[in-house]
């Protein structure tokens, strides 16, 4: 890569315009008790749906602030989620860029 598109990476990155995947090659799957160990604003980690996502990232930049995520952390945030962005693409999109795997069944 240019070191112009390095800068122009770097600076989406820094600004919040795309996230940071932290999702392995192949995605695991997760149990609710290994989410659940992950429930603090410092280790966010969320399911919606079946999938499982690593929120820890993103919840300083959150427009609702901190707590509006705390909520969700090692829970399940489905109605959360929904009740609050459902039909929102964009923050279904953003959404997704944190997704580290799928609820184990």
């Amino acid at each position: 890569m240019s070191k112009i598109g390095m800068t122009l990476a770097g600076a989406a990155l820094a600004t919040g315009l795309v996230g940071i995947s932290t999702a392995p090659a192949q995605a695991a799957a997760y149990t609710q008790a290994q989410v659940a160990q992950h429930a603090s604003i410092k280790d966010c980690w969320t399911i919606i749906g079946r999938s499982v996502y690593d929120l820890t990232p993103y919840v300083p930049r959150h427009p609702g602030g901190p707590r509006a995520i705390a909520r969700v952390c090692g829970k399940v945030g489905t109605a959360a989620f929904t009740g609050q962005h459902g039909g929102n693409t964009g923050i279904g999109r953003l959404l997704k860029t944190y997704r580290i795997g799928s609820l184990q069944r």
